[in-house]
C-alpha cells in the first residue's frame, strides 16, 4: 500500500471520528478549535478542526477500524490489509529515521526529532470539519465600513425628511410677515385720510418734536 493510500484512509476516517489509531505508529486525532482573531485583529477566523498526532503504543484490536477501512478501500481480505498496512508503516518509519521527514499527501508531514520522537504538521489548507462548510473569515474593517455607510444613509434620510418641515415653517413665517405689512398699510390708510402723504407729515411732526425744543420750532416757523 502506497503512503498516499494510507493518508487517504486516515483523512476519510478522521472526518467522521475524533481519532484514528494506527498500530506501530500512534494516534491521529482532531480537536475543535474556537473562532480566533487574526494577528492584527482585522479578521475573525471561523472555528475549525485541527488534526494532531500522538506517538504511543496501539494494539491491533484498537487499530481494527483502520484495517477494516483498508479492506473496503483496496478490496482485500483482513489479512492482506494487515500486511499492506505493516509494509506501508515500515516505509514511513524508514523515511522518518533516515530523513526526519515523511510527507503524507493531502494531510501534512510526519517529522522526527533527533531522539526519534514523531510529530505531525498538518497542511495549512487541511479541512476536516464538514460541519463548518460555508463558514468564511469575517473582515471587521469591511463590517465597520458597511455599518458606517448605513449610519450615513440614515442621517441623510433624516435630513431629507426634515427639509419639507423646515420649508413649511419658512412659508408660514413669510405669510405672517406679509399679513403684518398688509395690516399696517390698512391701518395707515384708515387713520390718515390723505394716505401715505398724511402719514409722512405725521412722522415729520413727531421727528421735529424729538429733535427740537418748542423755542427752536418757533424760530423755524413750525
Amino acid at each position: 500500500m502506497e503512503v498516499g493510500v494510507f493518508s487517504k484512509c486516515i483523512k476519510e476516517l478522521i472526518l467522521d471520528h475524533d481519532s484514528v489509531e494506527v498500530p506501530g505508529l500512534g494516534v491521529f486525532y482532531a480537536e475543535l478549535m474556537p473562532a480566533t482573531f487574526s494577528d492584527h485583529h482585522a479578521t475573525i477566523n471561523p472555528p475549525y478542526r485541527k488534526m494532531l498526532f500522538r506517538q504511543c503504543d496501539v494494539s491491533k484490536e484498537a487499530g481494527a477500524m483502520l484495517q477494516n477501512y483498508i479492506c473496503d478501500e483496496m478490496h482485500v481480505t483482513p489479512e492482506q490489509a494487515r500486511v499492506e498496512l505493516e509494509w506501508c508503516l515500515s516505509r514511513i518509519h524508514s523515511e522518518l529515521d533516515g530523513n526526519r521527514s515523511c510527507p503524507l499527501p493531502g494531510l501534512g508531514v510526519m517529522r522526527s526529532t533527533s531522539q526519534s520522537d514523531y510529530f505531525f504538521v498538518s497542511d495549512d489548507n487541511l479541512d476536516i470539519f464538514p460541519d463548518g462548510l460555508g463558514l468564511e473569515p469575517v473582515s471587521i474593517k469591511a463590517h465597520e465600513e458597511k455599518s458606517g455607510k448605513k449610519k450615513k444613509a440614515r442621517r441623510k434620510a433624516v435630513r431629507e425628511a426634515h427639509k419639507p418641515h423646515k420649508l413649511h415653517w419658512a412659508i408660514r413665517l413669510l405669510l405672517w410677515l406679509l399679513a403684518i405689512v398688509v395690516i399696517a398699510v390698512g391701518a395707515i390708510l384708515l387713520v390718515f385720510p390723505d394716505g401715505f402723504a398724511g402719514f409722512g407729515e405725521f412722522l415729520d411732526g413727531v421727528m421735529d418734536h424729538i429733535l427740537y425744543t418748542e423755542e427752536e420750532l418757533q424760530l423755524l416757523g413750525r
